[in-house]
């Protein structure tokens, strides 16, 4: 009779929390359900290993032992499959198909080199293979293959989220909560893929077989990344929508005279007589129909005529509003973080980083030396 430990019902309770999750997030509907769809099958095949992992340790017989290495097909399914929800968290994904075949190759030749020992021995023989060492240079290579494989794809993953962030900066006039959250699972990835390396190192090149860290550490971050993700999702359940960014290929060109004099005039009554940047969720999209221009043309604008992107434009004049409500003294009747919303600001930590970049100043420093003055 198997003895189980705390860790498994750890473990088991992540699988199943896994589950409910997935299905949750696979009946999301409208913005982002192929991403979250992908997210709902990551989980799923995250919950398999969890389980798998338990059911392997504790119930070590030989059948189960076999079928199990069919089941590792995952290590070589998580590094494509959150590439391609990454892809699509970061709208990113018209420009390559994530379905595409060679992603997945891998996982297969995985399955095909499984399945022939599986029907080309006997469970006796595959085992005597094993205990005499002749399948030691292919797991290897399997297992080493999956960790750089891993490593590859998360690098791929973040080189789309520093390209999203960029263009966000462009188009849009505020910071996205949901770039926290992609951040926290890189994070949260990159540590599974060192802690795995570091084991397979130690034991492949010093004979170290590393338990606490292979079993009760490295599986153990699975189930704390699951039931992170479900805080995520009751806290800010918005993180699962990001807001689209246009991919714009056209070539850049100058505005004519005409249309140059007219954008300056419809720009400045909208930001100077309107006040549209108090906006909080307001887009380059959006300000280039106010505009009547393109967001190719007011892009050009902002970065030629003012050497500035859209974010740190309208970051400018918030700021700007926000002085001028100190000066008035409304710091007195409201608290910063009210004013801050006022001028347009979502967030206490875009405004406290804007207000430093733009004036060179905290924002309690500026009001200390501005009370100094009365």
């Amino acid at each position: 009779m198997p003895y189980f430990q705390f860790v498994d019902i750890f473990l088991f309770l992540g699988a199943g929390h896994a589950v409910f999750l997935a299905i949750a997030l696979w009946r999301i509907p409208k913005d982002d359900a192929k991403a979250n769809r992908i997210l709902a099958v990551i989980l799923l095949l995250v919950a398999a290993m969890l389980a798998g992992r338990v059911i392997y340790i504790r119930f070590s017989v030989p059948w189960i032992v076999r079928w199990s290495l069919f089941l590792d097909v995952v290590i070589f399914l998580f590094g494509p499959l959150c590439y391609a929800y990454f892809k699509q968290l970061t709208n990113t994904s018209s420009s390559s198909k994530w379905r595409s075949f060679g992603h997945y190759i891998p996982a297969l030749m995985h399955l095909a080199f499984f399945a022939v020992l599986y029907i080309g021995f006997s469970q006796k023989e595959y085992f005597q293979l094993l205990s005499g060492g002749q399948l030691s240079i292919p797991f290897i290579i399997i297992e080493g293959s999956a960790i750089f494989l891993n490593l590859l794809y998360w690098i791929l993953s973040l080189q789309l989220i520093i390209n999203y962030r960029k263009k966000s900066r462009e188009q849009l006039s505020f910071k996205q909560p949901q770039i926290s959250y992609i951040y926290f699972l890189q994070v949260s990835i990159l540590l599974s893929i060192l802690l795995w390396l570091s084991t397979f190192t130690y034991y492949n090149l010093f004979g170290v077989f590393i338990l606490d860290i292979s079993y009760d550490t490295v599986w153990i971050i699975m189930p704390v990344l699951i039931y992170l993700i479900g805080y995520f999702a009751i806290k800010q359940p918005q993180i699962f929508r990001i807001s689209e960014i246009k991919n714009d290929h056209k070539e850049k060109k100058r505005l004519s005279p005409y249309q140059l004099q007219s954008l300056v005039t419809n720009l400045n009554s909208l930001i100077e007589k309107d006040k549209i940047y108090l906006k909080a969720d307001l887009t380059l999209q959006h300000l280039a129909h106010l505009t009547s221009t393109s967001t190719h043309d007011l892009s050009w604008f902002l970065n030629h005529e003012y050497k500035t992107n859209f974010y740190d434009y309208i970051n400018q004049h918030r700021v700007q509003e926000f002085i001028s409500k100190l000066e008035k003294k409304e710091h007195k009747k409201y608290t910063l973080l009210a004013l801050s919303h006022a001028v347009g600001f979502n967030s206490k930590s875009t405004f406290n980083k804007a207000f430093k970049i733009i004036t060179n100043e905290t924002p309690s420093g500026y009001i200390k030396k501005l009370d100094m003055q009365y």
